[in-house]
């Protein structure tokens, strides 16, 4: 024996039911009441909608430029640094940075790799050329930290 989803309501006990039956007919409270069904309904479907479509792009990874810059972090993450301890280069500074010191540091980049250089005198500006010693690798060897030597 099925069991109907929806056991049939007469049409008094809808109109009590109804919260749009004040002021209106019988017949304008059930029409109104009939049309809070679809609506509610609709509304579910678009939370779903959305839900679903927010996990797929989840499961998914973003976008192909997401996924792009993704792989090439990675990528960085795991060669190794195109300088070593010790090592003189040449810079452009890029932009400068406030350490968490308070510290204005400028950061140049050797082959793409970033450094941040400390002791940057504040005659420098974005775009001059520095010569650097580099003093250590930061944390998970991505970047570099580096002192200024002279402005070239």
């Amino acid at each position: 024996m099925s069991v109907p989803l929806f056991p049939p309501v007469s049409s008094s006990r809808a109109v009590a039911d109804c919260p749009a039956r004040i002021g209106t007919s019988k017949t304008q409270a059930l029409s109104d009441c009939d049309m809070l069904g679809p609506a509610v309904a609709g509304g579910g479907v678009l939370v779903a909608l959305v839900l679903v479509s927010w996990l797929f792009k989840r499961v998914r990874g973003g976008s192909a430029d997401e996924q792009q810059s993704r792989a090439r972090h990675r990528a960085a993450q795991e060669r190794d640094p195109p300088v070593d301890i010790g090592d003189v280069e040449e810079v452009a500074i890029r932009e400068f940075s406030d350490h968490h010191s308070g510290e204005r540091r400028a950061v140049g980049k050797v082959e793409g790799f970033v450094v941040f250089v400390e002791d940057v005198p504040d005659a420098c500006e974005v775009t001059d050329v520095i010569r650097i010693k580099i003093l250590s690798y930061n944390r998970g060897h991505t970047s570099a930290t580096a002192t200024h030597l002279e402005t070239v």
